[in-house]
């Protein structure tokens, strides 16, 4: 009964990603039905700077911040960082970098921070008013309000840059926010919107946080402005450069695409635009009024929009990705936060808005994971009372059956487990014999690919600026997220090669979204020590009530087991890039520390060299890694399948008669 209260699954999370400006602050909000309750962009150069946590207050009716500071060392490290990129005197100072650096010491120090030492900048009178931030044990600051509006006041200096704010800002040291509503059980209580920065900066701790929360997306939600929607790059660069961290290795089964904003058209232009004007269309609405103009106007945008979503994704994922089945998991809303708030003189029925569209979505995926918890612990105390029950009935002729039983699924466990270690070694030679291949293309390509797309790329031939990003890159271990929110990885670039061998196989035995015939997930789906026959012929029976507690404890552990096997299955796909971070570490401490004149050649020059040096083991110590894990991960499963089995096994069919038991 304990592992039933204990096994309750996690919670579900909903990545919200978007451009600064994008909407998505209002998007949230109008979905909470609390305008006020994420600080948005009322002054165009206020952006939120942190991740921030949205989830249900389900302990009491108060709107609550959780805000989590990185480190004092951590902080330390970023102020040194800052004042190398602002004192730079390289001719090709990177204007970019040192106008984030600038902001981020004067948002919380003030505008004469900038020209002073990393002395006094962490002198403990700077972090009065923030205790929990030098704090060893608790680096947490608790703010509890009334009202939405209220907490969004409070809060807005710890997750929002806006040099309009004449108060102090401490973003900078933020790692996370997490906000808890209130009355919103049938919305968030097993969802969690993660609101991801539309920016980077090039920060270690929050770049790490980022990638990590990322993995764990279930869905994703792309947002953006509609008048930019299908035209702009930008937020597909992103989707791309974040497909491996969702996808492989991660766990997100759907992407939504959410354009907003919709409401802002100017009907004039949009019907004499050449491809309307004279149209049907153009001619049906100019003899309607200008309210049934706009609608109409609004309506045949998001029609269009919603089509050409649909083919760019074909384009820039489906067509890129083919061994990723996700035709069917993408979809495309068109909302207007401002009209379904609007209150007076609506242009758009709340349906037309799609935000009730939007909230339905969430309400279903709340409702699926509330009823899986609730059917398993409904199932798991049955099949204990089930146990109670068969016990209480025992007489002297079942002793024998019993112990039958036991035999025959205790024969039938080894059986079911040889077609595991069948099936997973199958998986194993195959996943050798591509990643061999991919070892071959890594060592003679691997030079070339990061020179072009990391090292010295073509768009940045002339080297401005792009020396302190390689710096960045480097302080961060092969990682950064740059100003735009574009990411580079120079580890997990050395290892694409790898990944191209493998990654058509591996979305075969690590699918996201449903099964595969061959796949992990369904071979547990379908584990099972009690055959057809077995049921049939003990149905009817006091034996039978065995066989129905076993069913629950087969299918708790075979929950459990689906959710480890996805959680290693990540530490299985990012093991290449972790084991060409390891060999790749010595060098990026020691570029790091290049500065002055020259620092993009010399940063480069070693980057080559280590690289061209290091390569055979690099790739040889990567595909024993994967190899490692995977093999770890069958010997995982074969185990605590064998040891829980059997302890099930031994609890219900080898108890003595004479145990006394509740239930009389």
């Amino acid at each position: 009964m304990t592992k039933l209260r204990t096994g309750v699954k996690n919670k579900v999370l909903v990545g919200v990603f978007g451009k600064t400006g994008a909407g998505k602050s209002s998007l949230i909000n109008a979905i909470l039905g609390e305008p006020n309750c994420l600080p948005n962009g009322a002054n165009i150069s206020a952006c939120t700077s942190v991740m921030i946590q949205v989830e249900a207050n389900m302990t009491n009716y108060s709107y609550e911040a959780e805000i989590e500071f990185i480190s004092k060392k951590e902080w330390e490290d970023d102020i040194k960082s800052h004042q190398d990129v602002m004192s730079d005197e390289n001719d090709n100072k990177n204007e970019e970098l040192v106008r984030v650096a600038t902001a981020k010491i004067q948002a919380f120090y003030g505008k004469y921070g900038v020209g002073k030492s990393l002395k006094d900048l962490m002198k403990g009178e700077h972090f009065r008013e923030i205790p929990e931030f030098l704090s060893p044990t608790n680096t947490v600051k608790m703010i509890s309000c009334g009202t939405a509006s209220e907490l969004s006041g409070k809060i807005a200096c710890y997750t929002r840059s806006d040099n309009k704010m004449e108060v102090k800002h401490y973003w900078p040291l933020v790692k996370c926010v997490t906000i808890k509503v209130p009355n919103t059980k049938e919305l968030l209580e097993h969802i969690v919107l993660l609101d991801l920065p539309g920016t980077g900066d090039c920060n270690k701790t929050r770049d790490n946080m980022w990638k990590s929360h990322l993995s764990q997306c279930s869905s994703v939600w792309i947002v953006n402005d509609i008048q930019r929607a299908a035209s702009e790059r930008e937020p597909w660069m992103i989707l791309e450069s974040s497909f491996s961290y969702l996808i492989q290795g991660g766990e997100c089964e759907n992407i939504t695409f959410i354009c907003t904003k919709t409401d802002d058209i100017n009907p004039k232009n949009y019907l004499g635009s050449p491809v309307l004007k004279n149209t049907e269309l153009h001619l049906d609405l100019e003899k309607k009024g200008a309210a049934e103009r706009k609608r109409g106007c609004i309506q045949h945008r998001n029609e269009q929009a919603k089509i050409m979503l649909g083919e760019r994704f074909n384009d820039e994922v489906v067509k890129k990705k083919p061994f990723i089945q996700m035709e069917k998991i993408f979809q495309v809303f068109t909302v207007s936060a401002e009209e379904f708030q609007n209150d007076e003189n609506p242009i758009l029925e709340q349906e037309q808005t799609e935000i009730p569209q939007l909230k339905q979505v969430l309400e279903d995926m709340n409702e699926r994971h509330s009823k899986t918890a609730v059917k398993d612990y409904i199932s798991g105390v049955y099949g204990i009372l089930s146990l109670i029950k068969a016990a209480n009935s025992n007489d002297s002729t079942m002793v024998e059956m019993k112990s039958n039983m036991y035999q025959l699924l205790k024969d039938s466990l080894e059986e079911q487990l040889s077609t595991i270690t069948s099936l997973m070694t199958k998986h194993y030679n195959d996943l050798k014999k591509l990643l061999s291949e991919g070892v071959a293309n890594s060592k003679k390509s691997c030079l070339q690919i990061a020179k072009e797309k990391v090292i010295t790329p073509e768009a940045r031939k002339d080297g401005r600026g792009y020396h302190r990003t390689l710096s960045s890159l480097c302080r961060n271990k092969g990682f950064c997220r740059s100003t735009n929110g574009d990411i580079t990885d120079l580890n997990k670039t050395l290892a694409e090669s790898m990944y191209a061998a493998i990654n058509e196989k591996f979305a075969v035995i690590f699918p996201n979204a449903g099964t595969t015939g061959e796949s992990i997930y369904k071979k547990i789906c379908n584990f099972s020590i009690i055959s057809d026959n077995m049921a049939k012929e003990w149905e009817n029976t006091p034996m039978s009530l065995y066989l129905m507690f076993l069913t629950t404890e087969e299918n708790f552990l075979k929950d459990k087991l689906k959710r480890d096997v996805l959680l290693r299955k990540k530490v299985i796909y990012e093991s290449l890039t972790d084991e060409v971070q390891i060999i790749m570490c010595p060098c990026y401490e020691e570029a790091s520390k290049i500065s002055g004149k020259g620092t993009l050649k010399k940063t480069q020059e070693l980057l080559v060299k280590h690289i061209d040096s290091s390569k055979n083991p690099m790739f040889d110590n990567a595909q024993k890694k994967m190899l490692e894990g995977f093999e770890n991960l069958r010997e995982y499963i074969e185990q605590t399948l064998r040891t829980e089995l059997l302890e099930s096994l031994k609890r219900s069919l080898k108890t003595p008669n004479s145990l006394s038991l509740p239930g009389k």
